[in-house]
């Protein structure tokens, strides 16, 4: 009796482990010639910009922040976890939000 349990046990444990947790979000299309305007901005919008606005030390708040802040290695550091800590604060992005960055950067920083 004892045996099977062990065994139901581990087996769902093992099966709970083994699921994968991606969203939808993780799922999205690549973006191939991503720019700030039709793409970057929109990400800096909707997970960046409640903390790094006109009140904030760090700020991402238009085109020439976000570009300065990727050319010096910070916002790619802290979006990709290389830092002391991952931002946003609720948690990684997904990557392929943080390969579009990489590939904005790599592409020259196209802003429209």
């Amino acid at each position: 009796m004892m045996t099977k349990r062990f065994f139901w046990v581990f087996s769902l444990a093992l099966i709970l482990s083994a699921c994968d947790s991606n969203t939808y979000s993780e799922l999205e299309p690549i973006v191939e010639n991503p720019t700030y305007n039709a793409n970057i901005k929109l990400l800096i919008d909707s997970k960046c910009i409640s903390c790094h606005n006109s009140n904030g030390e760090y700020l991402l708040t238009n085109y020439s922040a976000v570009k300065d802040a990727t050319q010096n290695g910070n916002l790619l550091c802290r979006i990709k976890g290389n830092c002391d800590e991952v931002m946003p604060p609720s948690g990684r992005l997904p990557q392929s939000k943080i390969d579009m960055v990489d590939l904005w950067k790599s592409q020259g920083y196209i802003e429209q």
